[in-house]
């Protein structure tokens, strides 16, 4: 009765597959609702008070940037690093935010730290979508702040 592959039936590897496209499909629906919700929040970025950008975006920024978010997490905060570099004053740039304070040490990063960890990413797109943004990092960091290696 079941002469499928390793003794299941046609039946229920065609359910596995029919799973699997649903699984995928979803991962697909869940990405592209990430970059639509991520293009929003670019378009409004220099809209927001400064305050609320740096008290409410950034540390969500830095926190889903990091390893153990999943992917579309990571490539949503790479995409915002450039955008927020754009809006904000580079001593932000530079400093943990203060809703980090009470975190462990190692947990408390700035948001050039973050940028640079994704630049090292494990996934190619991620470092790649980061890397797009170095030029927004580099304008608001300076060419005498790069070239003295500060940050």
């Amino acid at each position: 009765r079941g002469g499928g592959a390793g003794g299941k039936s046609v039946g229920s590897v065609a359910a596995t597959a029919s799973a699997a496209t649903v699984v995928a499909e979803a991962a697909a629906a869940a990405a592209a609702a990430a970059a639509a919700w991520v293009a929003v929040l670019v378009a409004v970025l220099g809209k927001l008070d400064v305050g609320v950008v740096q008290e409410k975006v950034m540390p969500f920024v830095i926190e889903t940037g990091d390893v153990s978010c999943c992917h579309t997490a990571r490539l949503s905060c790479a995409s915002l690093v450039g955008a927020l570099c754009q809006h904000l004053p580079k001593t932000m740039l530079l400093q943990c935010p203060a809703a980090f304070s009470a975190k462990a040490k190692h947990q408390r990063l700035s948001l050039l730290q973050r940028a640079l960890a994704l630049c090292q990413d494990t996934d190619f797109q991620i470092r790649v979508r980061c890397c797009q943004q170095l030029l927004s990092l580099f304008e608001m960091l300076g060419v005498e702040s790069v070239c003295a290696g500060e940050g």
